[in-house]
């Protein structure tokens, strides 16, 4: 697996939901994979990424902490050079990935907050480097994934921030139906949290578990996307009641300094 598969795989989680796996299942095909890839790329820099046994797998409560690491392969790339210390465009250390990490915690302490039970085991947070390496200004994306959990179900919160873009524009409903899949501005609603300007989009299909993505872009031309779904895909387990959150504030948590660096 290299950064773009994990790209795709992250996008497509907003808007698919895979057959259920069973867990055992799944984290020993986890397991197995990882043999191969460790065989595969022996000798040789490995990204390791915050996860359990990847996107839309198991979730299982882990009381005590432990954390299982996928490790993802290095990319070739065929311009410029990468960072000091890395191999490809997916960090394991230093500022860009402590950043991710931060990220993290902050997206997992505000379900906490919100009455949700998180686990560790299926978390995921990545920093990528979303632009050439010799590319000034650098644009640096972070990526974290946290299912939660609230009287048996299971859903999940994806969050996505970037550095400044240039060329992006500043309407949050751009990135929000971006996000969902949508075409065009329909569909997006726009709230006011504190004089930040939020976008929000709902899914649309009515095969599909709920999902609402809310997108705000920051002042410094930082933007900040949470999506939330009220299943977490493949994982085997019934979704929740209703989305985690309600749209207004689902809004709120976007526009949070806590997610930002600094906040």
């Amino acid at each position: 697996m290299n950064e773009e598969d994990l790209r795709k795989a992250f996008r497509d989680v907003v808007a698919s939901s895979p057959p259920p796996m069973d867990p055992g299942a799944a984290l020993g095909a986890a397991h197995k994979a990882r043999s191969r890839r460790r065989a595969s790329v022996a000798g040789a820099v490995v990204a390791v990424l915050v996860a359990g046994i990847g996107l839309g797998a198991a979730f299982a409560v882990d009381p005590g902490g432990t954390r299982e690491l996928l490790l993802a392969s290095p990319s070739s790339s065929s311009s410029g050079r990468w960072p000091a210390g890395q191999t490809d465009a997916t960090p394991t250390s230093g500022p860009h990935a402590d950043r991710a990490a931060q990220l993290l915690v902050a997206l997992t302490a505000s379900a906490r907050e919100a009455g949700f039970e998180t686990s560790e085991l299926n978390q995921l947070a990545e920093a990528h480097l979303d632009s050439s390496p010799d590319k000034s200004p650098q644009v640096w994306v972070y990526r974290v994934r946290v299912p939660v959990r609230k009287d048996g179900g299971v859903g999940v919160l994806l969050a996505e921030v970037s550095t400044p873009r240039p060329g992006e524009p500043e309407d949050p409903c751009v990135f929000a139906n971006r996000s969902q899949g949508h075409t065009g501005a329909g569909g997006c609603k726009t709230y006011d949290v504190g004089g930040k300007q939020v976008g929000t989009a709902a899914s649309t299909s009515i095969d599909q578990p709920a999902s609402t993505t809310a997108s705000y872009r920051a002042a410094g031309g930082w933007t900040v996307t949470v999506t939330q779904r009220e299943d977490d895909p493949g994982s085997g387990h019934p979704k929740l009641d209703a989305q985690p959150f309600f749209t207004p504030a689902l809004a709120a948590l976007a526009a949070d300094p806590k997610l930002l660096p600094g906040g």
